[in-house]
C-alpha cells in the first residue's frame, strides 16, 4: 500500500514537472514578444481612456433646457405632422473627426417625456440649449396653436422618501412573507 502511494505521488510530481516546464516555455515566449505586442495593447488602452475622458468632459459641459409643450384642446393633424417634427431631432450629427477625437463630441440626444403632475398630463422635451430654437421652430411649423415654455426640471421637486419619509423602508423590511388571504 505504501509503494502504491509513492508511485502515485511520483506520477503526480512528473505531471506537474511537465506542466511547470511548459509554463516556463510559455512565459519565456510571452515576454520575448513583449516589445511587439505591448505598444499595441498600451495604445489601445490609451485610446480607450482618452475617448472616455474627452466624451465625459463634453457631456458634463452640455447645458440642458426643459421645454414644456402645452397642446390645444383639439388638433386636426395627422400623425405625419409629428413624424416630421420628430424627424428634425434625428438630423443631428456627431461632427467631424476633430470634434469627435479632440473635443469628445457625441451624437446629441433628446428626452421626450409625458408626466402626470397633480393629475394633469404634461409633455416635456429635455434638450441641449443649442437645439432649443430648432425644436421650437419644428413644432410651431407643424402645430401653430401649441405653446412652448422653458421651465425648470420637474424632477427636482419629487420627494423620493415616500409617504412617511425614511421610516417607510425600515417598516417594510420587517415583512418576511405575505399572507395568503
Amino acid at each position: 500500500m505504501i509503494g502504491m502511494n509513492t508511485t502515485l505521488f511520483a506520477d503526480i510530481l512528473e505531471i506537474y514537472a511537465g506542466l511547470f516546464d511548459k509554463l516556463v516555455v510559455d512565459l519565456t515566449l510571452f515576454f520575448s514578444w513583449f516589445p511587439y505586442w505591448a505598444p499595441v495593447l498600451l495604445g489601445y488602452l490609451f485610446w480607450h481612456q482618452w475617448m472616455h475622458y474627452v466624451q465625459a468632459r463634453y457631456m458634463s459641459n452640455i447645458k440642458w433646457v426643459m421645454l414644456e409643450i402645452k397642446l390645444p384642446k383639439e388638433t386636426n393633424k395627422s400623425p405625419l405632422a409629428m413624424e416630421v417634427a420628430l424627424n428634425a431631432l434625428y438630423q443631428t450629427s456627431a461632427g467631424t473627426w476633430y470634434d469627435k477625437i479632440w473635443k469628445g463630441k457625441v451624437k446629441d440626444w433628446f428626452s421626450l417625456e409625458m408626466v402626470s403632475i397633480e393629475g394633469q398630463i404634461k409633455f416635456f422635451i429635455r434638450t441641449s440649449w443649442i437645439y432649443k430654437n430648432v425644436i421650437e421652430a419644428q413644432l410651431y411649423a407643424q402645430y401653430p396653436d401649441i405653446e412652448i415654455y422653458e421651465v425648470p426640471d420637474y424632477a427636482r421637486y419629487v420627494d423620493y422618501r415616500g409617504k412617511y419619509g425614511e421610516r417607510t423602508q425600515k417598516r417594510n423590511s420587517r415583512l418576511t412573507h405575505l399572507p395568503l388571504s
